[in-house]
């Protein structure tokens, strides 16, 4: 999927950049022989038949104007200058891509930065090959971090590529915190996630009332100009009803801690290869002196994560000074490259975006602390699935109508009086008239 992709959308990146990565891992374990190993003639025939029928079919249609866009327009002139400048006024600097990072990954965002870390306190081989696993992911980061912005043409979600090896980096580390400190029998994960879902939902519904608006991101009013007052006395009792149902699933469902939780775990480390002989074990006494330095680092990577959430909360629920679009379309802008389009007056979802970041702050500070670490990761998985939730039902369908184009030809659809009325699209490239007429449209 990703080679389909990028080599229609950006040229040979799709298989440049996994090819470098690869690469980069080999040569930082040093493990030449590897190099043997990879099919590259494989590869070769698997992006020849996914990638090459759709150019030759392009080229038989339209020849070589189809070859001058694609090629020197599209893919030479994006990656070595400025073409499609819709970001005009945007830092568009390293700082560009850091700043959409840190919106993609919310409310993770706070975490990311101990992730793409936390590989350098493994040794290569160490734990079941994730030492292995984690440099593997960090060079795909790098490499695909520094060809984007190294590109003269930013979009904001030209990032993505970036994304799942950050989000796996994080993944390595929250797992390592979970395996360290008790949660909760397997018995009991079911009313243990439960319990946790209900606390986050609540927690986030509660500190949204905090705020004028509404979490369903609607005004109120027959012009819909208005946004609900706040009510501290239903904000308060709800995030108590939080507290006390998270506070409650720890206390009743959780696994009580025992020694060989606190003890520190011996690490395998493999001088010579993962295939062949080489294991040693570091001596318990080397962990144990190790150990409340890494709990220290970590917590400080947790406090860390916190404060640089204030500021993506910041960005994502608040309205810059002298902008005419809200914090809130930075989301969207991860989707669609039509920037200035107007942000409808009639939505306002700072008070939700708002709730989500405290309750992150939340859960890292609660990550700081070793005895409640596996809770916090707990409380970050539920925060998860509520503002993925919130995101799909709410954010993105109230969002949709005014960046895609279902209803403007939906609407066509129902006035026409007859197929002889036809719908003509002129110069618009935004696919919807494509795809909403099953390409039956004159462009």
């Amino acid at each position: 999927c990703w080679t389909y992709w990028a080599l229609k959308a950006n040229g040979p990146a799709g298989f440049i950049l996994p090819g470098v990565c690869a690469f980069a891992y080999v040569a930082t374990k040093k493990r030449w022989s590897e190099i043997t190993k990879l099919e590259l003639w494989s590869g070769l025939l698997v992006i020849a038949t996914v990638a090459a029928p759709w150019f030759v079919a392009m080229y038989i249609r339209h020849g070589s104007p189809f070859t001058d866009r694609l090629f020197f327009h599209d893919m030479f002139n994006r990656a070595f200058s400025h073409v499609h400048d819709t970001n005009e006024g945007d830092d568009t600097s390293i700082r560009f891509y850091l700043w959409q990072l840190g919106y993609a990954l919310f409310p993770w965002t706070g975490l990311a930065p101990l992730g793409l870390m936390y590989w350098l306190r493994r040794s290569d081989s160490a734990d079941e090959g994730r030492g292995d696993a984690s440099i593997f992911l960090v060079m795909w980061f790098v490499f695909a971090f520094a060809l984007f912005t190294f590109m003269g043409t930013k979009f904001h979600h030209y990032i993505f590529p970036a994304v799942p090896p950050a989000a796996m980096l994080i993944g390595v580390a929250l797992d390592d915190a979970m395996r360290r400190t008790a949660w909760a029998r397997r018995d009991r994960v079911l009313p243990y996630g439960a319990g946790m879902l209900v606390g986050a939902a609540a927690l986030v519904y509660g500190v949204s009332r905090f705020f004028p608006g509404s979490v369903l991101g609607t005004k109120l009013g027959a012009t819909q100009s208005e946004l609900a007052e706040p009510s501290m006395f239903v904000g308060t009792a709800m995030v108590v009803f939080g507290l006390v149902v998270v506070g409650a699933t720890i206390a009743v469902w959780s696994r009580p801690a025992s020694d060989e939780d606190e003890a520190p775990r011996a690490v395998v480390r493999d001088d010579k290869t993962p295939y062949r002989g080489g294991l040693s074990v570091e001596p318990e006494d080397a962990a144990s002196t190790r150990a409340p330095h890494e709990a220290l680092m970590i917590a400080t990577a947790a406090v860390a994560g916190a404060l640089l959430l204030v500021l993506v909360g910041r960005d994502l629920g608040t309205k810059p000074f002298g902008a005419d679009q809200p914090g809130a379309i930075r989301l969207l802008q991860l989707f669609t490259y039509n920037y200035r389009r107007t942000w409808p007056d009639h939505l306002d979802f700072s008070a939700a975006l708002r709730a989500f970041a405290a309750i992150a702050i939340l859960a890292s500070m609660l990550f700081a602390v070793k005895r409640m670490r596996a809770h916090a990761v707990s409380l970050f998985v539920a925060l998860g699935l509520v503002f993925g939730a919130w995101g799909v039902d709410v954010y993105m369908v109230k969002t949709a109508p005014h960046w895609g184009q279902r209803e403007v030809i939906e609407a066509y659809y129902k006035a026409r009086s007859s197929p002889n009325e036809p719908l003509v699209a002129y110069q618009m490239n935004w696919k919807g008239e494509n795809f909403y007429t099953s390409n039956r449209v004159p462009a």
